[in-house]
C-alpha cells in the first residue's frame, strides 16, 4: 500500500467544473456529455433539450458552466441566458453554436455569454474554453472576436485623445 500515499502538496485537489449541456440535437448534446465526462475535471451533471429544461436544471443544479445553444424549442438560448445570468450571476454561459451573425452574436453577449464557441471548435478549444470561464476568464472565437471588435469601434465615440506622455 505504500505506493498509494500521496503526500502534502504532491497533488492539489480542486473541484471539478460542473456543466450543464443545452443542446436540442440529441447526437449533439450526448457527445458533448461524453467528451466531458472523460476529464478528470468536469462533471455534467445535466442535460437540457431545450431553453425552458436549460433555466430549470440551471436553478436545481446551480452548475458552474452551462454549453448553450441558442438555437432551441421553447425558448431560446439567448432568453435562457438572460434568464440564467440574472438569477445565477456565478454560473458561466458557453455559447456553443452555428450561428455567427452579427445581431445573434451580440444579443447573447448583451444576455450575459461569457464565451462564445462555434460548433466547429476543436475538442481542445471546447475543454480549454471550459477551464477559461473557471478561472474568470472570457473567451470568443477569433471570427467571434472580430465582429465584437468591429461592433466596438463603431459604437465608440470618435476619440480625440491627447498623446501619451513618455517616462
Amino acid at each position: 500500500m505504500e505506493g498509494d500515499l500521496v503526500t502534502p502538496g504532491e497533488r492539489t485537489t480542486h473541484p471539478a467544473i460542473r456543466i450543464v449541456i443545452a443542446e436540442d440535437q440529441a447526437l449533439v448534446r450526448r457527445g458533448a456529455a461524453i467528451l466531458l465526462s472523460m476529464e478528470p475535471n468536469m462533471e455534467v451533471v445535466g442535460q437540457a433539450r431545450n431553453g425552458v429544461e436549460a433555466v430549470e436544471l440551471a436553478q436545481l443544479l446551480h452548475p458552474d458552466v452551462i454549453l448553450m445553444d441558442l438555437h432551441m424549442p421553447l425558448k431560446g438560448g439567448v432568453a435562457a441566458t438572460r434568464e440564467i445570468t440574472r438569477d445565477l450571476p456565478n454560473t458561466q454561459i458557453l455559447v456553443l453554436t452555428t450561428l455567427d451573425d452579427d445581431e445573434t452574436v451580440f444579443e447573447a453577449v448583451r444576455a450575459g455569454a461569457q464565451a462564445y464557441l462555434l460548433k466547429d471548435a476543436s475538442e481542445d478549444e471546447l475543454l480549454e474554453t471550459i477551464r477559461a470561464l473557471r478561472r474568470g476568464e472570457s473567451r470568443l472565437t477569433p471570427q467571434i472576436a472580430r465582429k465584437v471588435m468591429d461592433q466596438f469601434r463603431r459604437l465608440a465615440p470618435a476619440s480625440h485623445a491627447e498623446p501619451v506622455p513618455e517616462d
